[in-house]
């Protein structure tokens, strides 16, 4: 090795950080980085309960909503369930026309428990009817039996809301209670053997209804 060698200047060393590219957007510490806030925080908790919420209503459709409650007399004996006959009982529709359940065996039936002032029953109301035109000519019998009010009630609900099918004035709940009714609407679905079939508490949507509807008919 030379002396030459030996006193040539010596570059100082390279800092490798320093001369590595920032990220875009990247500031120094002594720029004043800014870190996570309260209320960043806060917009990002906003911003996951936002989208959570708009999953909830906006996402697959449901077959039922939420009833509402309904206090019933006490009954005794076994409570209807599905796979079992159905409860025997006799009324009168609003209209005078007398109904005797068992009397209408041969026929699938659809028994809607609800009442003019429960809204989930309202909201249920016009596709109720809507099934029940396109389905009555195939024998089906559709029974809505009031809970809780007189026939002048349900006549004048009925006038306003176009209802067609028959309606039964439970006012003193005893057909109500028979079935076990805790929540309006309530519904069951029963075939031609006088056999329940499925019981829904809550409003149905209309491929609900004919869901249940197609299993009452043979073939299904």
């Amino acid at each position: 090795m030379s002396t030459n060698d030996l006193t040539a200047p010596v570059d100082p060393p390279t800092d490798r950080a320093a001369s590595l590219p920032r990220p875009a957007g990247s500031a120094s510490l002594a720029g004043g980085e800014r870190g996570i806030t309260p209320r960043r925080v806060a917009v990002s908790l906003l911003v996951v309960l936002a989208i959570g919420l708009s999953v909830y209503y906006l996402g697959p459709a449901r077959d039922t909503v939420s009833a509402t409650s309904i206090s019933m007399p006490a009954e005794r004996g076994l409570p209807p369930r599905v796979g079992a006959p159905a409860p025997d009982f006799e009324a009168t529709t609003v209209d005078g026309k007398r109904v005797h359940l068992t009397e209408l065996r041969g026929h699938p039936v659809w028994i809607n428990f609800w009442a003019s002032w429960c809204p989930p029953c309202r909201a249920e109301a016009p596709e109720i009817e809507m099934v029940w035109r396109e389905q009555r000519a195939s024998g089906l019998v559709l029974l809505g039996i009031s809970q809780a009010e007189d026939a002048a009630a349900v006549q004048s609900y009925a006038a306003t809301a176009g209802l067609t099918f028959d309606l039964i004035a439970d006012r003193d709940q005893a057909i109500g209670a028979r079935y076990r009714v805790n929540g309006l609407p309530t519904h069951y679905f029963i075939d031609g053997e006088g056999i329940v079939q499925a019981i829904d508490a809550g409003g149905l949507t209309k491929a609900a209804m004919l869901r249940r509807l197609s299993a009452l008919t043979p073939g299904h």
